[in-house]
């Protein structure tokens, strides 16, 4: 049996992070009982078709010009994306579709197939309101259980709606030996006594970037044993934020003390080492759907702090696996979190511990795409 995994905004295998891109491609690499076939647009790659791990791929280009006469100016769009891998989809003839965008159009691209088979829709994010214009899909995946509540509330059918968290590669994302620790940092020059405080994510207001800049900013004011990382893109929309420019005096504030590495976003091998050298994440976000970082640096064995917004809490227990901000704007409560996770550090093994194992049990990639597949075998057997 085959299935067509459709990415509508994003190219895979992914490169810049884009999570329903990640999730769609790991999913797709661990599925034992239906063939994957991939659609995805094209972004910077340069083959539209290819063949990774033995999964086929097929990747959709739209050039700037098209895009901006046809979707901005005119918006009459004579060949849009859907239609396009509606076509590709006929050619694969799969036995069901699994496509990673909520606000899909179900309804017209079942329109444009010639034969109709079970669509499953992902949700990565909860920012639809249910329409039923655009149709209703067989099964609607959401990433945790505070999604379904959020997308039950917006009107989708309860009985449709199935969780599937998101996975990580327990694998990539591992604890470093001893040795291994030592030679990373010394390739990031970080002096020896100092603990590594990291920040992964978007550079922008919903993942608190902004309170991680004034929390290690009091940090530094006071302490001489942390050296800090932000690593992850700044989108270019974020120069809207109320607090971007005050955001980009304390980077600059930070660098000048020497003990602050500003990173854009990395692919996973080389996020994973940074990972490794951690000794505490701080990771504030004001929303999240789940929190892929999160999950990321659990399985890395760092001192995950984070908020307890969203779907976040299904993962991290405040003071067992991790800890969670009640106000992820407060830098005086991170500052707090942080300072005493600093001068414990030494006793925390068993948060760490118990972060790796909640990970491996719940979110290693095998047993969420287990997860998946029944969920496609039922949307097989019972359609409806």
């Amino acid at each position: 049996m085959k299935v067509a995994i459709y990415v509508p905004h994003g190219a895979v295998p992914d490169k810049r992070g884009f999570a329903p891109a990640i999730v769609a491609w790991n999913f797709a690499l661990q599925l034992r009982h239906l063939d994957p076939f991939m659609i995805s647009v094209q972004e910077d790659y340069c083959e539209a078709t290819d063949t990774i791990e033995g999964i086929p791929i097929r990747r959709l280009h739209e050039s700037a010009l098209y895009n901006r006469i046809f979707k901005k100016i005119t918006r009459l769009d004579p060949w849009p994306l859907d239609k396009r891998a509606a076509h590709f989809v006929n050619d694969i003839a799969p036995d069901i579709c699994h496509v990673h965008q909520l606000e899909f159009d179900v309804e017209r691209f079942s329109h444009w197939m010639k034969k109709r088979v079970p669509i499953l829709v992902h949700a990565h994010v909860t920012n639809r309101t249910f329409n039923p214009v655009r149709g209703i899909a067989n099964r609607y995946i959401a990433v945790s259980d505070y999604v379904k509540t959020q997308l039950i509330e917006k009107g989708y059918p309860s009985e449709k709606v199935a969780v599937v968290r998101n996975g990580v590669d327990t694998t990539q994302f591992s604890p470093a030996s001893i040795d291994e620790k030592t030679r990373l940092r010394l390739a990031l020059n970080i002096p020896s006594d100092c603990r590594v405080l990291t920040f992964v994510g978007r550079k922008q207001e919903v993942k608190g970037f902004h309170t991680f800049l004034q929390t290690v900013v009091r940090l530094l004011e006071s302490r001489q044993d942390i050296f800090v990382i932000a690593a992850g893109g700044e989108p270019l929309d974020s120069v809207a934020e109320a607090s971007y420019a005050s955001r980009q005096i304390l980077r600059q504030r930070l660098s000048d003390t020497h003990r602050y590495l500003d990173l854009t976003s990395l692919p996973h091998n080389q996020l994973s080492n940074i990972y490794k050298i951690s000794d505490i994440t701080l990771l504030p976000s004001l929303t999240e759907p789940q929190g892929m970082v999160v999950l990321e640096s659990m399985a890395s064995g760092c001192v995950t702090i984070s908020s307890r917004v969203g779907g976040i809490p299904e993962s991290i227990t405040h003071g067992v696996n991790g800890y969670l901000l009640n106000k992820p704007e407060d830098e005086e409560e991170a500052q707090r979190l942080v300072e005493d996770a600093l001068d414990n550090i030494n006793n925390l093994d068993s948060i760490r511990a118990a972060a790796r194992g909640e990970i491996l049990r719940k979110f290693d990639w095998p047993v969420v795409a287990a997860q998946l597949e029944k969920i496609y075998l039922s949307a097989l057997e019972r359609p409806n």
